[in-house]
């Protein structure tokens, strides 16, 4: 009993802290209940900055929430720490692509069986992709964490001589989704003896959104057209202090501090398509959309939020609080363009604009972890976003081609309040023996909309896990 109090109350201590980074896809349920205050090992076995809170060896496996599953494995071998995950749903979303083969008398050239695959598929936008897959690695070295990720919520298509939506096309092809690989560096250890652990995580977002048909033609084809191209680069670079401690005050209670920087940019290059003098169709390029029109883009976004945190524990209860407030800068623009010859080039013709916007957010959470009994421990935490207040100015100016109109320049501010935002969450942690562990999270959702007593029996997320 005493072991198992006591390994509880060093992962509290251990995992209490706020800061540092967390792998996108996957919490553990512990986390999830205390709206991410108090971590478990299920959490610390990937993060570059607390893998060292593992023992030897680490194992888990939780189902979730929409067909969710998550693996995990972690272990040292000498001064080395390496642990791997998988997180998604499998093969569960993905777009069948069913088709009926049909003979085509009057198919062009002569007659073929072709398929059919009835109407336009992988209509949506590109976060409409369900199916969602994520694997890591985490390697752990001279107080150092390297984490290497991979996420994809993708589907392409890319098929000759087929029949869609009714039509004949010697090729089309649709890729839809997006592809995220992640790196992230963390010290495991404090800079100084009141914290300061820096960390890094790039992101590169590959955002898919494209469409290329070639109609079946008797002779010569004309070639291919794009009749989407909305696809863009997002590259996302996360900053951090790893968090300060400014004072420790009587009976423990710990105040602490911590900064973050994100800066997130898209980078365009899609392809459009025109006629030539010969009736052929070509195809260029453009620093911007083509989402049927065409458009010339930029967009850049810098976030910073600061945080105050505080903490505290005592034999059987663990306490967190956060105050976060992130500032949001974004400046962005949009050019509308048209071709104009035969050559493909293009020039502007209608809108010009460019929005800047900013956003503060105040935020408040709370977490706690109540050890009943040294085998349970019951887990509560609670969230306030106080509103967000928006500010969006968009200046714009019209052309025609390639002109600008005479006194068409405008300038408009709106600024924007949301309401206020609650959510409570709670869930159950426990340990029957020294080296399996359960967590789980309960049907409590108590918001806005509160739903209560008849879920307090509902079980969400779930894990189970083992650790020597």
């Amino acid at each position: 009993m005493k072991k198992i109090l006591l390994a509880a109350l060093l992962t509290a201590l251990l995992t209490g802290t706020v800061f540092a980074q967390s792998m996108g896809g996957w919490e553990s349920p512990q986390s999830i209940s205390t709206q991410g205050r108090i971590r478990s090992a299920a959490d610390d076995f990937i993060r570059p900055d607390a893998y060292v809170n593992i023992r030897d060896w680490f194992a888990m496996a939780s189902f979730g929430t929409a067909g969710m599953a998550h693996f995990g494995y972690g272990t040292k071998l000498d001064d080395l720490y390496i642990a791997g995950y998988y997180g998604g749903n499998f093969m569960n979303g993905l777009y069948p692509f069913n088709y009926t083969e049909s003979n085509e008398t009057t198919w062009p050239g002569g007659e073929k069986v072709v398929p059919d695959y009835g109407s336009a598929f992988l209509t949506g936008a590109p976060n409409s992709i369900t199916n969602n897959n994520r694997v890591a690695i985490l390697i752990g070295i001279a107080d150092m964490g390297f984490r290497f990720s991979y996420h994809s919520a993708y589907q392409g298509f890319n098929e000759s001589n087929v029949i869609v939506g009714g039509s004949n096309y010697a090729n089309y092809e649709r890729n839809l989704g997006t592809i995220t690989p992640q790196f992230a560096w963390s010290l495991t250890k404090n800079l100084t003896s009141n914290g300061i652990r820096p960390f890094a995580v790039l992101d590169l977002g590959f955002i898919s959104d494209y469409t290329k048909t070639e109609i079946a033609y008797t002779g010569t084809s004309p070639g291919a057209t794009i009749q989407r191209s909305a696809n863009y680069i997002q590259p996302s670079l996360t900053l951090g202090l790893g968090g300060y401690t400014l004072t420790t005050l009587e009976g423990g209670f710990r105040i602490s501090t911590d900064l973050e920087y994100n800066l997130m940019f898209r980078m365009y290059d899609n392809d459009y398509s025109y006629t030539d003098g010969q009736g052929n169709n070509k195809i260029k390029s453009i620093n911007g959309l083509n989402t049927g029109s065409l458009t010339e883009n930029d967009w850049m976004q810098n976030t910073i939020t600061p945080f105050l945190a505080g903490q505290w524990n005592n034999e059987n209860f663990a306490f967190r609080i956060q105050f976060r407030l992130p500032l949001i800068f974004r400046n962005s623009s949009s050019t509308e363009m048209d071709v104009y010859n035969t050559s493909g080039d293009i020039r502007k013709d209608g809108a010009d604009s460019s929005t800047s916007f900013f956003s503060i957010n105040p935020q408040f959470r709370l977490g706690t972890q109540w050890r009943v009994m040294p085998q349970l421990a019951l887990n509560m935490g609670g969230r306030v976003n106080f509103g967000t207040y928006e500010v969006t100015t968009v200046e714009s100016e019209t052309y025609t081609d390639g002109i600008k109109n005479t006194n068409s320049g405008t300038k408009n501010v709106t600024s924007e309040m949301a309401i206020v935002q609650n959510q409570l969450n709670l869930g159950l942690t426990f340990n029957p023996i020294n080296y399996l562990t359960f967590e789980a999270t309960t049907g409590v959702a108590i918001g806005n909309n509160m739903s209560f007593f008849g879920n307090m029996t509902t079980f969400g997320n779930f894990m189970v896990s083992f650790r020597f």
